[in-house]
């Protein structure tokens, strides 16, 4: 068949955004600063579409990315809030002037060589300074952070417009307060050098709804995985909610897809690379064009894999192919040729975390941060499926061989 474009495409709701956007903003009140972490083409949801619904919350005070290659990609888009990079500065620093896009100093070298260039440019850089308190990636170690930052200070072309650091494990309570009791002591140490510093940021999306509280001096907050509606672990959802009550985060982006094929087989027929899978009854199949290439994970052949069919659930079957998955719709209702397949969702199944457990790994961002930016990305004011609704999949294994 003739099958129309687009045969596959992502939702992003700007409404759930916005709830979960409202909802950290609770936690920090009004007077702290909200960095929206956009970073890895917005954790697989589109660096463009996530600047866009930053930019029209007022809540969202910052934009953050890895590198600064993404900054100036977000510039060149129209993006407007300011942005700080936290990675690396893989372009000509002096893009960054007249940009608002604070950079990251990670080592004196890189400071050093930003004064330079902003003094040949007579303009000063706005940097914020790494510390190390126990990620060991970047940064400088908490004793060396007051001597940095005084040197920092003398240089003409540099403004020192923030320090941070980053907590590497925020299900252990215990590593966590050790690295932020490290991060706060220096910024005991900064203020008692008589040194202002506006920025001061180590709560990513866990740390500032579990622990943030307990550190008055963090004025500013990094949230990557929960405005996208991601919990970073039952325990930490469980702190939060615990601290703040109605917390609530909801998965803004919605995965699908079309049916491009529809076939009838006879039993005992294969079904796909291997003949991992042979039909025990007259089956009606359905082929969608979507793949492993297209990031829906090979491994998910192996599992009791479901998606969404006009609000019915179709088991996955056979392997997962390069351009192509196979679907069982025997019994289904009204399936028809170009009917939209929802293939990650908030609904049983199709939930990222859910899917991530399959194919054998445990963080949900695995599965959205490697869906292809070829892939196009809408906003909507509301997912357009009804997730209360939908009909649960039989029980029981599918069968293979």
């Amino acid at each position: 068949m003739i099958l129309t474009k687009p045969h596959s495409w992502i939702e992003l709701s700007a409404t759930l955004f916005n709830q979960n956007v409202a909802t950290y903003r609770r936690m920090l009140g009004p007077q702290k600063t909200f960095v929206a972490v956009i970073k890895s083409n917005g954790y697989g949801h589109g660096s463009y579409q996530m600047g866009q619904l930053c930019d029209a919350n007022p809540a969202v005070d910052w934009l953050a990315t890895s590198n600064l290659s993404e900054a100036l990609e977000l510039r060149a888009l129209g993006i407007k809030k300011p942005i700080v990079v936290l990675g690396f500065i893989d372009e000509d620093p002096r893009n960054a002037l007249h940009m608002h896009i604070a950079l990251p100093i990670h080592d004196i070298a890189t400071l050093h060589e930003l004064n330079a260039r902003a003094l040949e440019a007579k303009k000063r850089f706005s940097v914020h300074i790494k510390i190390d308190t126990g990620m060991s990636r970047f940064g400088f170690f908490p004793e060396q952070a007051l001597t940095v930052i005084k040197q920092a200070k003398t240089l003409p072309g540099i403004l020192v417009d923030g320090i941070f650091t980053h907590c590497a494990e925020p299900n252990s309570q215990d590593y966590t307060r050790y690295q932020l009791d490290q991060f706060s002591a220096v910024c005991s140490q900064v203020a008692a050098a008589g040194i202002e510093i506006p920025y001061k940021h180590a709560a990513n999306s866990a740390v500032t709804g579990a622990f943030m509280a307990e550190y008055p001096e963090l004025n500013t907050a990094r949230i990557g995985a929960g405005i996208y509606g991601f919990w970073h672990s039952e325990s930490i959802k469980k702190q939060i909610l615990t601290n703040y009550t109605g917390a609530d985060l909801q998965p803004i982006l919605s995965w699908k897809t079309k049916i491009g094929a529809i076939r009838e087989l006879p039993a005992n027929t294969p079904v796909g690379y291997d003949r991992t899978y042979t039909t025990s009854r007259p089956t009606k199949i359905a082929v969608l064009p979507v793949g492993y290439y297209e990031s829906y994970d090979r491994k998910l052949y192996t599992q009791d894999r479901f998606v969404l069919v006009k609000n019915q659930y179709a088991p996955v079957i056979g392997r997962v192919c390069m351009n192509a998955t196979i679907i069982d719709i025997t019994g289904l209702h009204d399936i028809q040729l170009q009917d939209e397949v929802t293939l990650i969702g908030d609904y049983d199944h199709l939930r990222a975390a859910e899917l991530v457990a399959l194919i054998g790994n445990a963080n949900p961002r695995e599965v959205i941060t490697r869906l292809t930016p070829n892939i196009n990305r809408i906003i909507v004011p509301e997912l357009t499926s009804q997730i209360q609704t939908a009909h649960q999949p039989a029980q029981g294994k599918i069968e293979s061989v």
